[in-house]
């Protein structure tokens, strides 16, 4: 403003305050003042009583003074003065007295009943606009300087003062009464239908669906992970894509009906014209700013300290993370933009108060997120906790040029700050698991050789791990040359990031398993319990996205390692049983009994003997063994029969004859019909029919 403007604001002030106090303390203060400026000395002395304690944004008393005579301000109330005021009154226009009169009609401090013009009186509405709009005309465009004209002009400007309060009321009684925080389903329903989101969350609800939680406790250790599932849990956003833009025009939606923001625009042109930039921002934002929080709030963004984020259970924290990611988008997406166009349309004729009033309004609260994202940043690292970190860096990263455009640059650097912290979060988290791999010392074999629990932990997680490829390989490569868990990123050159360390990974899951496999006493359980492992790890890589990670190369190897252990179990399990079947030390000649020696046919005897012994042992014991796919089951069960019927039909049919005729049944108990049926029955450890196994006969029957 002016120099001159803002004088006149002072003295139209001063006329508002002499005239709310009472009567027995305007004489003194009008001396004081007429110290200061021979203009007070113009004020009347019979003022009205008013309520001290009215607010501009709070009246207690505004009302209508239809009826009532309310002296004009170009009419003096001091009757020694009516002589001057009717001069003044031939010089000032009919129409700028009848705006006077308009306004003072309508005079804030003097109201009695509490009713406002825009929701009560909407008739006075455009007469009182136009008186405003006239005397306001009349103060920036006055007529040739003169003292009765700068007398007017004073009591113009009085009298604008005195609209001023009514309008600042009149502004937050309406924003007041038609602002309401956002309806979070339609708001999700609008960043819904236009990209696709669907969080998988209810308003009502605190599911976490959608969750990928890992148990780290050693006893239940990856109980989620651990567990082979099939469905396809979608990722926030899912694999749409990382940091990309979005057209936000289909997501801003009328927090405020159109007829109610023409109005508030209509009042703000008024305040700002006369100087009231202030007092119009403040207005707006004290009462947007809590409707802006309790919009978060509905969507299920909680206030918390960084504090009680630490103590947080992890059960409640992933609840918490899931709506943080939810409430972000939608608020970056929908929420903010709709706020930022509201301000924009109430304070159209000034940019740079738009911004300011939008960032008085919603920064707050977008802090209010990135703090908590800064929580968890900072929180202590597990493994489980790293695809809830993900879906956070992947939101801020996903959003940032979005946050550019709705904050700032500066606001956009304090997201990206965060988004920073986060990868670091999720870099440490991820080490995390690798160390957890090392450090992963069971000492109690896996029951029948079955496929480890870490196995299924770790091939789970990095089947998860690859819906998040691309920003994990983004993370990485931002902190090349980093150690990742126990290993650096020893990569070569066409390999990704997260390729590199996936590899090491796996090597350590590998040594782990060879460790575990010591653990059991029976060489031929430790191939099979390494061949279910191997053939596991195989199936999931081959399965999933890991196969991109770890390459053809790495398949090859770990098909023939399969191959390997296949064999070793192989020689070890029934080498023994095969021995029994060797020609070694039996000299018969002949096809009958008689036929040889005496010793030959006790050495034969021994030989079915120790065979059906042998046998017995190891189908006894493998139909307790573990192998957890069928098809490899079918495969060993064949490999096996291939190996065993063969030879026993050979030494069946040359040696059978040269027993004893009498009781030939106590050395020959089975047919290789009947070790056919026994060796479909191994590895049914986990079937649970491993208890209806057929028993063996006893000596002397079939």
């Amino acid at each position: 403003m002016s120099g001159s403007s803002g004088e006149d604001r002072v003295v139209a002030t001063a006329h508002h305050i002499l005239r709310t106090l009472s009567s027995s303390h305007t004489d003194d203060m009008l001396r004081i003042l007429s110290t200061f400026d021979d203009r007070f000395s113009r004020f009347s002395l019979n003022v009205p009583r008013s309520n001290p304690n009215d607010s501009p944004c709070a009246p207690s008393d505004l009302g209508s003074q239809s009826g009532r005579d309310h002296h004009s301000l170009l009419s003096s109330d001091d009757d020694d003065d009516d002589d001057e005021d009717d001069d003044e009154h031939d010089q000032l226009d009919p129409h700028l007295r009848s705006a006077e009169q308009l306004i003072m009609k309508w005079d804030f401090s003097a109201s009695t009943t509490q009713t406002f013009l825009f929701s009560d009186h909407r008739d006075v509405v455009p007469s009182y606009i136009d008186a405003v709009d006239s005397l306001h005309s009349f103060v920036n465009s006055p007529p040739s300087a003169t003292p009765e004209s700068s007398r007017l002009i004073d009591r113009a400007q009085n009298a604008l003062q005195f609209a001023m309060l009514r309008l600042e009321a009149e502004f937050c009684h309406v924003l007041q009464k038609y602002s309401e925080p956002a309806d979070p389903e339609w708001m999700m329903t609008l960043v819904s239908n236009r990209s696709g989101f669907n969080g998988g969350f209810s308003f009502s609800s605190s599911s976490t669906t959608g969750s990928r939680r890992l148990d780290e406790d050693s006893d239940s250790m990856r109980e989620h992970l651990s567990k082979d599932t099939h469905e396809d849990d979608e990722l926030f956003d899912g694999d749409e894509g990382i940091a990309k833009s979005h057209s936000i025009a289909d997501t801003i939606v009328d927090l405020l009906p159109p007829e109610v923001v023409t109005d508030l625009h209509s009042i703000v042109v008024r305040m700002l014209r006369s100087g009231y930039d202030t007092e119009c921002v403040q207005a707006y934002v004290g009462i947007r700013k809590g409707i802006v929080e309790d919009s978060l709030q509905r969507l299920g963004q909680e206030k918390f300290t960084f504090e009680e984020v630490q103590r947080m259970a992890w059960e409640l924290l992933e609840t918490e993370i899931s709506k943080w990611t939810r409430t972000t988008k939608i608020a970056i997406e929908a929420l903010f933009p709709s706020e930022k166009q509201l301000c924009e349309n109430i304070f159209a004729d000034s940019h740079a108060l738009s911004v300011e009033a939008f960032m008085e309004v919603a920064k707050s609260s977008f802090t209010q997120l990135l703090n908590f994202g800064d929580a968890i940043a900072i929180s202590r690292r597990s493994p489980e906790k790293l695809f809830k970190i993900l879906d956070m860096y992947e939101c801020l990263w996903d959003q940032l040029t979005t946050v550019e455009n709705i904050f700032g640059e500066s606001v956009r650097s304090e997201a990206a700050a965060v988004m920073s912290r986060l990868g670091d979060a999720a870099y440490g988290t991820f080490a995390e698991f690798e160390n957890a791999i090392q450090r992963d010392t069971s000492r109690s074999p896996v029951p029948g050789g079955a496929v480890h629990p870490l196995s299924r932990y770790v091939m789970n997680y990095m089947k998860f791990l690859c819906d998040y490829m691309d920003t994990m390989n983004h993370i990485l490569s931002e902190r090349s040359g980093l150690q990742v868990g126990g290993s650096f990123d020893q990569r070569e050159p066409d390999q990704s990031p997260l390729s590199g360390v996936t590899l090491c990974l796996m090597e350590n899951l590998e040594k782990n398993l060879e460790a575990k496999s010591k653990l059991y006493k029976d060489a031929s359980l430790a191939y099979l319990f390494l061949m279910n492992n191997v053939h596991y790890i195989c199936q999931k890589v081959k399965a999933s996205d890991v196969q991109k990670l770890l390459g053809d190369d790495w398949m090859r190897r770990n098909r023939g390692k399969l191959r390997q252990y296949h064999t070793s179990y192989r020689r070890t399990a029934w080498t023994k049983v095969l021995m029994c079947l060797k020609d070694e030390g039996i000299n018969v000649s002949g096809g009958s009994a008689s036929s040889g020696s005496s010793g030959s046919r006790n050495v034969l005897k021994e030989r079915f003997k120790n065979f059906n012994a042998a046998f017995e042992e190891n189908v006894k014991a493998q139909s307790t063994w573990v192998v957890w796919d069928p098809q490899l089951c079918t495969e060993l069960r064949i490999s096996i029969t291939e190996m065993i019927l063969p030879a026993y039909r050979s030494f069946l049919g040359r040696f059978q004859n040269y027993l004893d005729t009498r009781h030939p049944e106590k050395y020959v108990k089975y047919t290789a019909e009947d070790l056919e049926v026994y060796l479909n029955e191994l590895f049914e450890g986990g079937s649970g029919s491993g208890n209806k196994r057929r028993p063996f006969p006893s000596s002397g029957s079939i």
